[in-house]
C-alpha cells in the first residue's frame, strides 16, 4: 500500500516504510522549536520565585530585591508623539491571585510565608493580559494555601 500527495502540482508516493521515517522527523523538527513549559532554572532570567527560594528573607521585597532585581527596574516610557509636560513611567504593578494590590513597595508588606510562587510578566505579556499601563511589567503572586491575602489601608 502507498500513499499519494500532491506536492507543488506533482504527485509524490510514499511507500509504507517511509511514512514512520517522515513523521519521526517533522516530529523532531517540531520540537526542537517549541518552548519549554517551565521557567529557567537558576540565575536572573528566572521569571518565577518559589516560597522556599525566599526563606531566608524577611520580606518578599528583600528577596526580589536580592533575587531577582531586574523585576524592579522601571524603563522609561517611549514617547511616539509630542507631549506636554513630562512622561512618567508607569510602575511594576503587583497582583495578588488576580488582583492588583498596589505597586512594587507593597511586596514589603509580604512575608514569603504568605505565598506559593511569584511570577514575573513582562511589558508585552502584561499588557496584553491586564490592557495599557503595565509598561514595567507585572509581579503576579499566587498565595499560598490558606493565607489571609492583602490587607488594604
Amino acid at each position: 500500500m502507498s500513499i499519494h500527495a500532491f506536492a507543488g502540482g506533482a504527485m509524490v508516493g510514499f511507500g509504507r516504510r517511509s511514512i514512520p521515517g517522515v513523521l519521526g522527523v517533522a516530529l523532531l523538527i517540531g520540537a526542537c522549536g517549541a518552548p519549554s513549559s517551565s521557567p529557567t532554572s537558576g540565575g536572573s532570567r528566572s521569571n518565577g520565585l518559589t516560597q522556599e527560594e525566599m526563606v531566608d528573607y524577611a520580606t518578599v521585597l528583600e528577596a526580589v530585591q536580592a533575587l531577582r532585581p531586574a523585576w524592579l527596574r522601571e524603563r522609561t516610557p517611549v514617547v511616539l508623539a509630542p507631549r506636554t509636560g513630562t512622561a512618567e513611567a508607569n510602575p511594576v504593578w503587583v497582583y495578588w491571585d488576580g488582583t492588583r494590590v498596589g505597586d512594587a513597595s507593597y511586596l514589603s508588606r509580604i512575608s514569603p510565608s504568605q505565598i506559593s510562587r511569584m511570577i514575573h510578566h513582562g511589558a508585552r505579556e502584561a499588557s496584553v493580559r491586564w490592557g495599557v499601563g503595565h509598561e514595567n511589567g507585572v509581579i503576579y503572586i499566587v498565595p499560598a494555601v490558606g493565607s489571609a491575602g492583602p490587607v488594604f489601608r
